[in-house]
């Protein structure tokens, strides 16, 4: 059988701890599996081996940027097929922990609504919205393929943007299927504005089934503060 997925594993924890409520998450066994889960992915996404471009590619877009400097052009658009900022897990506890008084009943409503439902495929005691909360509570990255799973050489693609200075580079990506603007950085610093544009019918991954938009991208933000803005459900 295929190895399990981040989200396997946890949702397979999950029902073995069915009879904790995650407020009583603190200290226990599934608390301790989680976190060796985030430890394992944390070892994964940040080996220095892993290419997502490759080291030929890098090289010709920093003699390209270097060339555009030398020409004094004044934007540079960099175009590549994956969203490239920072792309924590969406953290909904702390953005309805932080909401306004009128949000924050309307969220949790439709958070422990969707953590009752049960979703097709997913073991009673873990469903995917239960799961998300996991994720986005202690910070576990689950998916590998895109830039969030080659951290090493994402850095070494943001060093390269920072030929010419932030302000002139734009980075344009997708493959999502949702829409997201951000600031991408190296070593802390700003480097470049990154748009990924949205799908045209393809549905988006939507965390937590029924949450109200305006809920879905607080958890967003609250993860990612260099994401400016997102858009998960929107088509075009």
């Amino acid at each position: 059988p295929p190895n399990p997925s981040v989200a396997d594993v946890i949702a397979e924890s999950l029902h073995e701890a069915s009879n904790i409520t995650s407020d009583k998450w603190a200290g226990t066994t599934f608390e301790a599996s989680v976190l060796s889960m985030r430890n394992l992915s944390e070892k994964l996404r940040s080996r220095p081996d892993r290419q997502i471009i490759g080291d030929t590619q890098l090289s010709w877009l920093e003699s390209t940027l270097k060339g555009s400097v030398q020409n004094h052009t004044s934007w540079r658009l960099v175009a590549q097929p994956l969203v490239v900022h920072e792309k924590m897990p969406p953290d909904f506890e702390a953005a309805i922990a932080q909401a306004s008084p009128e949000d924050r009943d309307v969220w949790q409503a439709a958070l422990t609504a969707a953590i009752k439902a049960e979703s097709q495929g997913v073991k009673p005691g873990a469903t995917e919205a239960l799961v998300s909360v996991a994720l986005g509570r202690y910070g576990i990255v689950d998916f590998f393929d895109g830039w969030m799973g080659h951290v090493a050489e994402r850095e070494r693609f943001a060093k390269t943007l920072q030929v010419g200075g932030a302000a002139s580079t734009v980075v344009y990506g997708g493959d999502s299927h949702n829409a997201w603007v951000g600031k991408i950085r190296s070593s802390g610093q700003m480097v470049a504005n990154e748009f990924d544009g949205m799908s045209v019918s393809s549905p988006g991954y939507v965390r937590v089934r029924g949450a109200p938009p305006s809920l879905d991208a607080a958890a967003w933000r609250v993860s990612n503060p260099d994401l400016v803005w997102t858009d998960q459900f929107s088509r075009g």
